[in-house]
């Protein structure tokens, strides 16, 4: 390992393999002594088998934030960061001193403010945070802090210091968990070796705390961001590590000061929220709020006792940069003691003194605002115009900036490809209040985020523009015990949990069986115009019948008008290469196939924390093969190149094999619960509308062809059974009885709407109906219509059989869509988002307030 700082030669910074003598460390030399060995290839290979292992796992950044972006990846660098017994021993006293010291002020602040009597805090610093909630002032619950993580990095004289505090909810959490789980995977022996001690105590005293605040009949959810937030992909990681469901700010509702779930079956009663949105976004009617999203009422809910929220509502407070210029003095005040673990040197420039002292020596400080977590500004980095807009801030509100002095953080090897390089790090660690019954203290997770930057004198980037991360290991002085979360507990006093399935994810549910329908049915019709054109014999000049039908039906099933029906159709039967290819290609086209397998991706991925590993990776291969059908595009004429004709063939044969695998993993991996319902209704409503719309469209001009007929049970995947079935040439009459009106195939239309009316049965709320509602009423008309059907009628010349046969269809057609209506209504809608009072009295609007549904609302 070079002992050079090659990514920072001009700068002296903490070397965190180096003793002050500059030997080796003793933890940090058996590790180097196996990662030196390792050569380029055997590091190449251990960095692929790190980047599977994350993206199995659904591991990445900004999933949907960006729309013209694909997720970017976590990136784990090989080499782990290690930290000493005797240095944690140090490190964590600091932090655990430091936390207590952040309980002391928060409680004061939001208490008796006796601080601010003083003068020991000046009160302007305190009124100018943002995260300062004046309704949480008295509120007993807000004056608590279970959770405290901090930023930490060294200087170069090796003294660790807090870059940041982060006391709202601890953001990175889960991705720590991941490096730990990828890395202990990827390097087993010299994990095992190096005696590092385990993460999971931490959540087993999350899990703990947590438990004990939660009542017989409440659930602890966690709460957070959607999927277009950049680290959504962490959040439903862990939730399905620690068990919690996960829901949106519209997924709660507050009713007579108590917090309730909206889920298919009913209100649901939660009594803890584990939250990881800010404090402004959370109750639009408090005071200071972002905006008018958020759980309307609760923080009157928080101060009535009737659930609690971790971390409380108005700790984002004790985020202020500002109060690092008082943690010296506020130790001794509250704790009687030294501060172990300081921040920067930081001037809070709402003081006359200490403003005139910055303004001297500006350019050799780095600017915040109060607010800002991690974000420094530099003055020698900045144009004229920014630095006159912040000199202008600055004259206007100096109590919303601080300066801080410039600290280089220190740095430890890490990999750039294949090559050894220095990283500079700064290490996110956590903490979890721990209550024995006796005494009440922070317990720290021996590991954490370490992140990794490349940015210098200073200076740090914001949390989504880092370079990479690393994953911490503490080394134990003794041998290491292993931890699991799944302790044995007495059954007795268990309280069961069910019907815990939130509208929103029902829906997302249904819509996920919806689009993996239309994505099978998609590439089913594409390779069967493909296999078309590679057994067409017709000379060029003229259009097959066959190839004329399922041109049409894959446009009138994909909803790509005008396409080969509409304007130009016929010209384009002619010569399909152009539309074929956007049909294969386009991604921005609405009902292509890589459109059809973006939906699919979208709504799995509004679902992550309720999809299994092994789906999690059929869904993973599908985005390769989408990714590979929008940037290799074949140019080829395919009426001209056979090559062309089967490579296109077995990219769509690969495709639908995911599909199927998605399928059976779909039906063997789910519970069949109400979720499981939802989707599986979403997957035979699809395919009654596609089925409907390619008979129609297939058997409209020709209904005695016998490769016609062919085609369309290879279409169905039903040649085989109509062979051994049947045993006779093909008859229009017989395909249409297997295909529409036989119970037992399960391409049939008969058998789609047979299983949705089982479905439907069971659904929350309809188990024990009495009579029909309009849901029922329509699965009936669409079984009656099929049972009472005649094959031979509906394709009798004599009687009008394409009339017949196309208003029979096309009835059959519009059901699924009256039936999806039906269930949003029942099951999926949400009440109107709430509205601040200013914005109630501009409209002069009048509004109404919904009466909970206690049988099915989702409102």
């Amino acid at each position: 390992m070079p002992n050079a700082i090659q990514s920072f030669p001009d700068v002296k910074l903490h070397n965190e393999i180096m003793a002050a003598d500059g030997s080796v460390l003793p933890s940090w030399q058996a590790i180097t002594s196996v990662m030196d060995q390792l050569d380029a290839t055997q590091v190449e290979r251990r960095q692929i088998d790190i980047a599977r292992q994350l993206r199995a796992n659904g591991i990445a950044y900004s999933p949907l934030s960006e729309s013209d972006a694909a997720p970017r990846p976590w990136n784990l660098d090989l080499y782990p960061m290690v930290i000493e017994p005797a240095d944690w021993a140090a490190l964590s006293a600091g932090l655990e001193q430091r936390a207590r010291l952040k309980q002391a002020i928060l409680s004061d602040i939001y208490g008796h403010q006796n601080l601010l009597r003083k003068g020991l805090i000046p009160p302007a610093m305190v009124f100018a945070h943002k995260g300062y909630l004046r309704d949480a002032v008295n509120c007993d619950d807000s004056q608590s802090l279970p959770l405290f993580s901090a930023d930490v990095s060294r200087s170069p004289s090796g003294r660790w210091y807090v870059v940041d505090d982060i006391c709202q909810f601890p953001e990175g959490i889960g991705y720590s968990l991941e490096n730990r789980l990828v890395l202990s995977r990827t390097l087993p022996r010299l994990f095992r070796n190096s005696r590092v001690l385990r993460i999971a105590e931490y959540f087993k005293h999350l899990q703990s705390y947590i438990g004990h605040l939660s009542e017989y009949d409440g659930r602890c959810v966690m709460l957070a961001p959607g999927p277009t937030h950049p680290h959504y992909f962490e959040y439903a990681y862990l939730s399905k590590y620690l068990g919690y469901t996960l829901v949106q700010v519209g997924d709660l509702t507050i009713r007579d000061n108590r917090a309730y779930i909206k889920t298919v079956s009913g209100l649901q009663r939660v009594a803890v929220i584990f939250r990881f949105i800010n404090d402004t976004e959370l109750d639009p009617l408090a005071i200071g709020q972002a905006g008018v999203r958020g759980i309307t009422g609760l923080f009157q809910a928080v101060r009535a006792g009737g659930v609690k929220v971790i971390n409380p509502l108005g700790a984002g407070v004790m985020e202020n940069a500002a109060l690092n210029s008082c943690m010296t003095r506020l130790c001794r005040e509250l704790l009687g003691e030294d501060l172990r673990l300081p921040g920067p040197p930081t001037y809070w420039l709402g003081d006359d003194k200490q403003r005139n002292h910055v303004l001297g020596k500006l350019d050799k400080l780095l600017f915040r605002s109060i607010d800002s977590l991690g974000q420094l500004h530099d003055p020698r980095l900045m144009t004229a115009a920014e630095l006159d807009r912040l000199h202008m801030n600055i004259r206007r509100t100096p109590q919303r900036f601080v300066a801080q002095e410039r600290i280089d953080r220190s740095c430890a090897p890490g990999f750039r490809g294949t090559e050894r390089v220095q990283r500079q790090v700064t290490v996110r660690l956590y903490m979890v209040r721990h209550d024995d019954g006796q005494t009440s203290h922070y317990q720290t997770m021996p590991g954490g985020l370490c992140l990794l930057d490349t940015v210098s004198e200073g200076r740090r980037p914001p949390f989504n523009s880092l370079i990479g991360s690393k994953d911490t290991w503490v080394i134990a002085d003794g041998p290491v015990k292993p931890v699991t979360l799944l302790g044995k507990r007495s059954l007795e006093n268990q309280y069961v949990l069910n019907g815990e399935l939130p509208s929103r994810v029902a829906e997302n549910l249904f819509w996920m069986g919806r689009n993996a329908a239309r994505c099978e049915n998609s590439a089913r019709l594409l390779r069967s115009v493909f296999q078309v054109l590679q057994n067409d014999d017709v000379d060029s000049s003229t259009v097959s019948p066959v190839l004329s039908a399922i041109l049409r039906a894959t446009t009138q099933a994909t909803g790509t008008l005008p396409g080969f029906i509409g304007r130009g159709g016929a010209r384009k039967l002619e010569n399909p290469e152009k539309e074929l290819l956007s049909l294969l290609h386009d991604p921005e086209r609405v009902g292509t196939l890589p459109s059809a397998l973006s939906a699919l991706q979208n709504s799995a991925s509004a679902v992550r924390d309720r999809v299994s590993d092994e789906l999690l990776q059929i869904l993973n291969r599908l985005e390769d093969r989408r990714t590979k059908l929008v940037q290799n595009v074949n140019t080829a004429l395919f009426t001209e190149d056979t090559d062309a004709l089967e490579q296109t063939s077995d990219q769509l044969d690969d495709i639908l094999m995911l599909l199927s695998a998605f399928s059976g993993l779909t039906h063997e991996n789910f519970t069949h619960g109400d979720g499981w319902r939802f989707m599986m209704l979403g997957r035979r409503l699809d395919r009654v509308a596609q089925y409907s719309v390619i008979i129609d469209t297939m058997l409209s001009q020709e209904r005695d062809d016998t490769l016609l007929l062919e085609t369309l049970l290879k279409l169905f995947d039903s040649t085989m059974t109509y062979r051994s079935r049947y045993r006779s040439q093909m008859d229009a009459s017989l395909v249409l009885q297997l295909l529409m009106l036989d119970e037992y195939n399960p391409r049939s239309l008969a058998f789609q709407l047979n299983e949705i009316e089982k479905t439907i049965r069971r659904l929350p709320g309809r188990r024990n109906l009495s009579q029909a509602d309009d849901l029922s009423r329509l699965v009936i008309a669409g079984l009656s219509r099929i049972q009472l059907a005649d094959t031979d009628s509906l394709i009798n010349a004599a009687r009008g059989s394409r009339q017949n046969l196309g208003k029979f269809l096309s009835v059959l057609s519009k059901l699924p869509n009256e039936m999806a209506d039906v269930l949003s209504a029942t099951y999926f809608a949400h009440v109107e988002s709430s509205q601040q009072l200013s914005d109630v009295s501009a409209n002069r609007t009048s509004v109404r307030k919904a009466e909970p549904n206690n049988a099915g609302s989702a409102s």
